[in-house]
């Protein structure tokens, strides 16, 4: 029977009423697993269709349950890792027949089968639970209340109500916690994959089941047996019914079945074999099932080259697909999980703390975490990030003296290199006062003391340009700065303290060049003045405190220091 034959509930409703009355009169349970309009979908079915006998589903349910649980959840405070605590311990021995894998894999498993998956936490009442367990979804029945909240859950074995796990209509806190797939037209329950693959799986168990009957009949002989006997006058002959069940009989224990496969035929007397090919329509059944195994495929969000489909090679390699597997599949399912524990069970043993899964200890993220480190290191080679902003990136906490930007030495700030020269001035030769080209016989060699004079002079005036570009460029960041935080007083800045901060700098880099990560002393006391802007804006320094004395005199740091 198909997925798509069958629209009974999971459970039918008892005669029995349950004990606890309700206030709303025209009440509806919640039984079956997976709910739409005009049609409901049974557990048992969609379990049997698309998991027992569906390679392709359940290669795909087993490929994310799997993987979902073998990532291992972390315990933070803060930004702090926690290594031992009750609830890693409760995580790590949920019962005592299951452990963290078992658990979650099962939540997984169920999630994926019917669109809906529950946990329980056991022990005394009104302390942390001290055991977990994953219950069935198709023995769970919502009551549903007046608003989005259900009343309670209802867990049933065998059509009678064993437990029931009321709700807190204010916060929602019940024993139970309900995991879910996105449902569109439900309140309470999720959507399971399996039943938007429902027609693809049908299609798929009917090709297998109809390619397994031409086995069990002899693969639809791909020949005839044609008998033309003839009597002595030369009149066709009929075989007796004795004669034909004889000739059947053989047939059927001699060549049929997957065993007799490619035996040899004897053939005696008038007895021929004629030969019959595959009909065009006889052949899309091969094509039928790969499309089939495709969409299931597809609407559990697993690559077709993992569960093993042919010609499906929809990324490179094996290590692509997988990595597509956990960024596109694995991932966003672990995030919906961690967010409902974060809601449901965390709070219970303390509102600082936060469970996290441990992404980058997947194996399969290995290349990505490799592209992003590639990344992050040629930013901060091209002078784009600054080594505490690529670990920050990274995951790793900032360290002193890493928000100085570096750049190759063959690269200088354009605004440090002087006035250009234009296309024409580079080009055009002086004229005499006859109107003739000066002579172009090179000059005379300087004598040593003119040659220094020159050079002192070239010098000066470099010297001058230079000081006059850190001027302007100060100006700017003066104009800049008061134009954006002016209006605080605290925050207020002007030419001389950015110009005492930057000639601080400069000293400390002719002083101590070798311990200053900088090409040049101008490119050290810029540096030294966007870090004293930033501690001006900010209220705090990237790495270590310096030139406080230079603050505005209502700024925090520097009443803070006196």
């Amino acid at each position: 029977m198909g997925i798509l034959d069958n629209i009974t509930n999971i459970f039918k409703t008892t005669s029995k009423k349950s004990k606890k009355q309700y206030a709303s009169g025209n009440m509806a349970m919640f039984s079956s697993v997976n709910h739409q309009s005009g049609q409901k979908y049974n557990y048992e079915d969609l379990v049997r269709e698309g998991y027992e006998h569906n390679a392709i589903a359940y290669r795909c349910i087993n490929e994310i349950s799997q993987g979902a649980s073998g990532v291992r959840l972390k315990l933070l405070r803060g930004k702090n890792t926690i290594d031992e605590h009750p609830l890693l311990t409760l995580l790590d021995r949920p019962s005592p027949t299951k452990g963290y894998v078992e658990l979650f894999e099962s939540l997984y498993s169920f999630l994926l089968l019917s669109g809906n998956s529950y946990l329980i936490g056991s022990g005394i009442e009104g302390d942390t639970p001290s055991e977990l367990y994953c219950l069935r979804p198709d023995r769970i029945r919502i009551i549903p209340g007046e608003m989005s909240l259900p009343l309670a859950y209802q867990y049933s074995v065998n059509g009678k109500v064993v437990s029931e796990y009321n709700v807190d209509q204010t916060t929602g806190n019940s024993a139970v916690k309900h995991f879910k797939l996105f449902h569109p037209k439900h309140d309470h329950l999720g959507l399971s994959p399996l039943v938007s693959a429902a027609s693809n799986l049908d299609s798929h168990n009917l090709t297998n089941r109809h390619n397994v009957a031409l086995l069990q009949n002899g693969a639809r002989p791909s020949g005839a047996v044609i008998f033309k006997p003839k009597d002595e006058s030369g009149s066709s002959v009929q075989l007796s019914d004795g004669q034909r069940a004889q000739i059947i009989q053989d047939m059927e224990s001699r060549f049929s079945g997957s065993r007799n496969a490619g035996r040899p035929m004897l053939l005696e007397g008038d007895f021929h074999f004629q030969q019959m090919g595959l009909s065009p329509k006889d052949m899309d059944f091969s094509v039928l099932k790969k499309m089939s195994a495709i969409d299931i495929a597809l609407c559990f969000g697993v690559p077709a080259q993992l569960v093993g489909i042919p010609d499906a090679q929809t990324y490179n390699n094996m290590p692509e697909a997988r990595l597509a597997l956990y960024e596109e599949t694995i991932i966003p399912i672990l995030r919906r999980i961690q967010s409902d524990l974060n809601e449901w069970l965390t709070p219970q043993f303390g509102d600082d703390l936060r469970l996290e899964y441990d992404i980058d200890s997947i194996p399969a993220m290995a290349e990505s975490r490799k592209r992003v480190f590639e990344s992050v290191i040629q930013g901060v080679n091209s002078g784009i990030l600054t080594r505490n902003e690529a670990r920050d990136k990274l995951g790793f906490d900032p360290i002193k003296g890493g928000d100085t930007l570096f750049v190759p030495s063959s690269v200088m700030p354009i605004d440090l290199m002087g006035a250009s020269v234009g296309d024409d001035e580079d080009e055009k030769l002086p004229e005499d006062e006859s109107g003739d080209y000066p002579d172009k016989k090179p000059k005379p060699k300087p004598k040593p003391e003119e040659e220094e004079e020159e050079e002192e002079e070239e010098d000066n005036k470099k010297q001058d340009l230079t000081e006059e570009i850190i001027k302007n460029t100060l100006k700017e960041k003066v104009n800049e700065h008061n134009e954006l935080h002016g209006k605080e007083k605290e925050k207020r800045v002007n030419l001389g303290m950015l110009n005492s901060v930057y000639k601080r700098g400069v000293n400390m880099y002719r002083t101590e060049p070798s311990n200053i990560n900088a090409n040049s002393e101008e490119q050290w006391g810029i540096s030294r003045v966007n870090a004293f802007l930033f501690a001006v804006r900010t209220g705090k320094f990237r790495g270590g405190k310096f030139d406080i004395d230079l603050l505005p005199n209502e700024h925090p740091l520097r009443s803070a220091n006196g």
